[in-house]
């Protein structure tokens, strides 16, 4: 799941009771950024409580839950106790976290350069060399990162590594951030799902990744998939 901003809790929590994934993965831009709150600690603190309120949405028996920041989780937000990564995928997941917002919704001011990113996914891979997935809250540049004034605004060095050869390990990407391009592509040999404002459900099995559901919660509420007269309060 990913660009809920503080919306769609509840249904979220019907999908997880419904599908009993063993797995839960949340690619940022979870929480409001609470952008009426004067002083980033102010917004910071107003953050954790809301977390603190309503992470049991996210949460399985069975399950663990990896939450990836995005861009409107204010830094130094953490959630440590949701960094959960399964034990038979120990060492292949690499997470690339989005740029934190200073002004509220649409304030970038510390946003990262191709340099820097670069920096980031090099110190990510140092420890996890040969990912099998990629939990990224920005897509990879040139795919699925379509803005509305029709500017790619993807990863660039997340995408020179899935063409290269040491990113053919990678089988799947997980990423949100550019809403407009919901949906599902290929770079390199990895499949990329881009589930902002949604979320996809797979499942792995001996031919890879299955793709169970793929939906907006906006057209899941159009389909009105889930009975919605079951699953939790």
């Amino acid at each position: 799941m990913g660009d809920l901003h503080g919306r769609h809790y509840q249904r979220a929590a019907r999908l997880i009771w419904v599908y009993k994934p063993d797995w839960i993965i949340l690619v940022g831009d979870i929480l409001p950024d609470f952008s009426m709150v004067a002083g980033r600690h102010s917004r910071l603190e107003a953050q954790r409580l809301h977390w603190q309120t309503y992470h049991r949405c996210f949460e399985a028996e069975g399950a663990c839950t990896l939450f990836v920041c995005g861009n409107h989780e204010i830094e130094g937000f953490v959630a440590p106790e949701h960094q959960c990564i399964p034990p038979a995928l120990a060492g292949r997941v690499l997470c690339l976290e989005g740029v934190p917002a200073e002004f509220g919704a649409f304030g970038f001011a510390r946003e990262k350069g191709p340099e820097d990113l670069q920096e980031e996914l090099d110190l990510r891979l140092a420890t996890t060399p040969k990912p099998r997935i990629v939990a990224s809250h920005t897509p990879p540049f040139g795919l699925l990162d379509e803005a509305g004034a029709g500017n790619h605004i993807g990863h660039r060095p997340l995408r020179d590594f899935l063409l290269s050869p040491q990113g053919t390990t990678v089988e799947l990407v997980l990423c949100g951030h550019v809403h407009e391009g919901f949906g599902l592509g290929r770079h390199g040999a990895a499949w990329v799902y881009n589930i902002a404002g949604g979320f996809v459900l797979l499942e792995d099995g001996p031919r890879g990744w299955q793709r169970k559901a793929l939906w907006t919660f906006r057209d899941l509420m159009e389909e009105e998939t889930l009975d919605e007269s079951s699953g939790p309060d």
